[in-house]
């Protein structure tokens, strides 16, 4: 512990140092020299604490020191550039210098460190935004080649826009370095599962297609220990296999068991009819105001098996949804086995699948949910009112006359000739004599 304290306040004399002169790329590197001892620390504190309680106690370093000395290191102006179709002149900064990368990609990891560094101007959230963009900018038309973008491609990965999957999308193709490129397909194939993202790229199985593809170059591309974000990306590809081989659109889901109210276990999915399933917890409002209006539902949709499935619930909790007006659920055993089969990240999330065992809906209750809804039962009452074929086939032929079986042929009555007497030579043969017929 002393031996920390001892590093904690040299890299503080190394921050003040480096926050004394004058912006250059070697302050940059000092600054961020500090900031990989410090994480190098919080790691390997994490690694050796004894118990969970232990490595509770342990403080990811916030980074606001680092990115106030960071920032002061990259952000001078150098210029003005043309600003493009409108022609009106940009003003230029240091983080758009190449060698600026490693700042850069920073910033964007930090997204809180650059609004700390900004938090004394005039208008902070402003002047954040207007950065964030401009470091985004950056790294699409700059940075991209850097190596460290390896270190970069998770964050944008969480990113909802076109513009981080295009930054993602530079990387993988004109990136020379392996991680990079296999970090940045691997950001792409998450991307591709966000509606606004996927809308632009073709059909559900083109898109499908490309989520494999994306997935398996990032495996192919890179080593087993790199990173992908806080993870290593080996772990997070078999997790977005596991996505797309049972939680797409149209692939086969999981068939879960969860317990009624009265402790029976029911398997869900099942073939021949819709299933609506519904993953919700009595503490968040949204999924209990659904639950507690499914007989209407019900009544509005009778073609559809709705499944309400709550976590594991002590009696006291069933009592008071009993309260509460609900009349019934699912529960999820105590270890939440049905919602992790499902991936289940937030409340409420509903999964439609169905009379086939299809996935056609997953996500947040939504009008796309409601109109999926009403396709399914559509088809499935269209299925049930198409009457079976009835062929009439012509009355079968009866069948011919098996003919007598044969009578056996009697043999002839052969009679041996009369043998030679005296010297007469025997005949070579005895030729048989045949009974003639009798005349009439």
């Amino acid at each position: 512990m002393c031996g920390m304290k001892r590093s904690a306040f040299l890299m503080t004399a190394a921050l003040a140092g480096a926050l004394t002169v004058s912006a250059t790329e070697e302050d940059m590197t000092r600054v961020l020299n500090v900031w990989s001892q410090q994480y190098s620390e919080y790691r390997a504190a994490l690694q050796f604490a004894e118990n969970a309680e232990a490595r509770a106690q342990v403080k990811e370093p916030d980074g606001a020191e680092i990115a106030e000395a960071l920032w002061k290191s990259v952000c001078g102006k150098t210029g003005e550039r043309g600003g493009g179709k409108d022609g009106a002149r940009k003003a230029s900064y240091e983080f758009q210098e190449a060698w600026a990368a490693p700042a850069v990609i920073w910033f964007v990891q930090h997204p809180a460190g650059l609004a700390q560094a900004l938090a004394k101007k005039k208008n902070p959230q402003k002047e954040t935004a207007y950065y964030a963009d401009l470091l985004l900018d950056s790294l699409h038309h700059v940075h991209y080649a850097h190596p460290g973008m390896r270190d970069v491609c998770a964050k944008l990965a969480e990113g909802s826009t076109a513009r981080e999957y295009e930054i993602l999308e530079k990387v993988y193709s004109r990136n020379q370095d392996k991680d990079a490129r296999g970090c940045a397909a691997l950001g792409m194939s998450i991307m591709l599962t966000n509606p606004l993202i996927s809308s632009i790229g073709g059909s559900e199985a083109e898109i499908r297609a490309k989520r494999v593809y994306f997935l398996k170059r990032s495996l192919t591309l890179t080593q087993d220990a790199t990173m992908f974000g806080n993870a290593k990306l080996s772990e997070v590809a078999s997790e977005q296999a596991y996505r797309l081989r049972y939680l797409m659109n149209g692939c086969v889901p999981p068939q879960i068991t969860v317990k009624d109210m009265s402790g029976t276990a029911v398997k869900v999915p099942q073939q021949g009819k819709p299933h609506l399933i519904i993953f919700w917890a009595p503490e968040e409002a949204a999924g209990g105001d659904i639950v507690r209006g499914i007989d209407k539902m019900r009544a509005a949709h009778p073609g559809l098996e709705i499944v309400p499935v709550t976590y594991f619930s002590t009696p006291d909790a069933v009592q008071q949804m009993q309260q509460d007006g609900i009349s019934f659920t699912y529960f999820d055993d105590e270890k939440g086995s049905a919602a992790h089969a499902y991936r289940i990240a937030s409340l409420p999330t509903v999964v439609l699948v169905s009379a086939g065992c299809n996935i056609l809906y997953s996500g947040a209750p939504n009008l796309q949910l409601q109109t999926r809804i009403d396709a399914c039962l559509k088809e499935q009452e269209a299925k049930s009112a198409e009457r079976p074929r009835v062929i009439v086939e012509d009355k079968p032929a009866p069948k011919p006359a098996e003919p007598a079986p044969a009578q056996p042929v009697q043999a002839p009555n052969l009679q041996p000739m009369p043998q030679p007497q005296g010297n007469t030579p025997p005949a070579l043969r005895n030729m048989p004599q045949f009974d003639a017929p009798a005349l009439k």
